[in-house]
């Protein structure tokens, strides 16, 4: 990992990695965290600012010849006799501008001042100071206030619409989407005709976009066509839909890569051998029990947990079996010991995590208050932390521009005394078990995506989302990660299901901050108030958030004043 705090960079750390069509260069001022520059980041000098490849000073400076600095404007110059005018106007003189009289005989049009830099008056000069993009130079920007549209001005870009000024519903730019009679639909600039949204399809008249059919076993979510419950979609063609029902197919029982071995069949997608045999998990393979007629383990006859009913291993057990992978922590019968396990390998504070029948695993964590040492060797006391959690389904671009925000917001945790550190998650279901796993999060950050507005209702119907789940969802799933935790704890699970309930009684997981660099994120304070304790604070936006966003404070109620 890039540890830019630590002076860590592109140049010093094999860690820090640019992205492609980046370069690494530390000391340009606009270099990120990482000492990565992109291709448009240029340095500009000092009281400058850059605007698409160019740098600009503030108004009164200018950039010396070889620009490296900004230097102050020479005052303007007298204007000539000849160039004087009469009556109310103004004019530019030595590129500056300055009020006179009126305009000369010879006039100015509409919009436009007199250019009296050579010592003449003569018209060319927009009155808001930039070039006049009807008859002139560029400028950098468009002004429809001074009727620069497309059509007349190249600042007045369209790019993914048509260049239509005098068209009905055109903007103030002059631009026109030709798809706006057109449901559904999208203008593409590369063929200059609508295309439909993804999830519709052109109707016979192609007229309008249409919802598309979905295929067998799936039905429709929004715009997208997925799965009924139990198919998957296992070969990727669309027009078999889901094709395989993974509740009872052998081939794909589970999952599109699970195949039942011989002599047993797919039972709501589990793989079960057939009546009178067990599974045999070291050759892989249905063989029949060899239990001798009783209802009792009898390992001095070959009897053990792979092929005995009696033999069978309790809930926080595995079946070595004849491996005897820790025969020092494996009965007679074959079973090993998770919870032995656990501290034996990270000390005294080492807790079962969850159970890997198939494979004969034990899946260890710390118990509640503790976490593993940087090492990762061994559990102890946890300190009070702050996690960042970054979804990986962002794209380069994406990453390239929470840089500084990732940064910015681990600095400001770890001023309030949390050790930070960082988790790269998928689903909402990883947050809430880090969460839940972790007692002394107390702060945390969240990168990622939220859903669309629907767009049937208003804007302020959209419910914030935590990697597509709402946060209902998060609840829920902050409850069962805790009543399982209180169950590895050796708690029956009646008693854990009842604590996991009051401990998320309230609806919330009770953070003092959570950082939501999410679009729509504050958009209610739902989401918030779901990972806040009462009085807590959170930050985030509404609508979508872009790089330069200033996010709103939000506290929630509550608290000691």
């Amino acid at each position: 990992m890039c540890d830019s705090s630590a002076g860590e960079n592109c140049m010093t750390s094999s860690d820090c990695k640019c992205f492609v069509g980046q370069k690494c260069d530390p000391g340009n001022p606009k270099a990120l965290p990482s000492g990565c520059v992109s291709p448009n980041d240029i340095s500009c000098p000092k009281g400058a600012s850059q605007y698409g490849d160019k740098c600009y000073c503030k108004s009164g400076f200018e950039l010396n010849q070889d620009k490296s600095a900004c230097v102050k404007k020479p005052e303007a110059a007298a204007c000539s006799t000849a160039a004087q005018c009469s009556g109310g106007g103004q004019r530019y003189c030595d590129g500056s501008k300055v009020k006179v009289s009126s305009c000369t005989a010879a006039g100015c049009s509409e919009n436009v001042v007199e250019d009296c830099a050579s010592g003449a008056c003569s018209s060319g000069v927009c009155s808001h100071g930039k070039s006049e993009c009807k008859g002139g130079k560029a400028d950098g920007a468009c002004d429809s206030t001074s009727g620069e549209n497309c059509g007349n001005c190249e600042d007045c870009k369209c790019y993914d619409l048509e260049c239509k000024p005098k068209a009905a519903g055109a903007t103030s730019d002059g631009c026109f989407n030709p798809c706006l009679d057109v449901d559904n639909s999208v203008y593409n600039p590369a063929n200059k005709g609508c295309d439909c949204k993804e999830g519709f399809e052109w109707n016979a008249d192609r007229t309008d976009c249409e919802p598309v059919d979905c295929p067998d076993n799936t039905h429709r979510d929004g715009f997208m066509c997925v799965c009924d419950d139990g198919y998957m979609d296992c070969d990727g063609k669309r027009q078999t839909g889901c094709e395989v029902n993974a509740m009872t197919d052998y081939l794909h029982c589970g999952s599109c890569r699970t195949q039942c071995v011989e002599d047993a069949e797919c039972v709501e997608g589990m793989c079960k051998c057939d009546e009178g045999l067990v599974l045999n998990k070291t050759i892989n393979k249905c063989v029949p029990f060899r239990c001798n007629g009783n209802k009792e383990c009898e390992p001095n006859l070959g009897e053990d947990c792979n092929g005995c009913k009696a033999c069978a291993c309790e809930a926080t057990e595995v079946c070595d079996g004849p491996l005897k992978l820790h025969p020092e922590l494996t009965d007679e019968r074959g079973c090993r010991d998770c919870v032995g396990y656990c501290k034996k390998v990270y000390g005294e504070h080492g807790a079962l995590s969850k159970l890997m029948l198939d494979s004969a695993v034990c899946f260890c964590g710390c118990e509640p208050g503790y976490m593993f040492d940087d090492s990762g060797k061994e559990c102890v006391q946890e300190r009070k932390s702050a996690v960042i959690f970054i979804s990986n389904k962002l794209n380069a671009y994406e990453e390239l521009w929470i840089g500084y925000k990732v940064n910015a917001i681990r600095g400001y945790y770890k001023q309030l005394g949390y050790d930070v550190y960082t988790r790269r998650i998928s689903n909402y279901q990883q947050i809430a078990e880090e969460l839940v796993n972790h007692p002394g999060v107390k702060a945390m950050a969240y990168f990622s995506h939220g859903m669309e507005p629907d767009k049937g209702q208003t804007q302020y119907s959209v419910k914030p989302t935590i990697e597509y789940g709402s946060p209902n969802d998060l609840i829920s799933r902050g409850t069962d990660a805790q009543r399982e935790a209180y169950v590895r704890q050796g708690i029956s699970r009646d008693k854990a299901v009842k604590l996991a309930d009051d401990r998320f009684k309230n609806g919330t997981f009770g953070l003092d901050y959570a950082y939501l660099n999410v679009c729509f994120g504050l958009n209610d304070n739902k989401l918030a108030d779901s990972l806040l304790k009462d009085g807590g604070t959170a930050w985030g936006g509404h609508g979508r958030v872009n790089p330069l966003q200033t996010f709103d404070t939000y506290k929630k109620a509550g608290g000691a004043d």
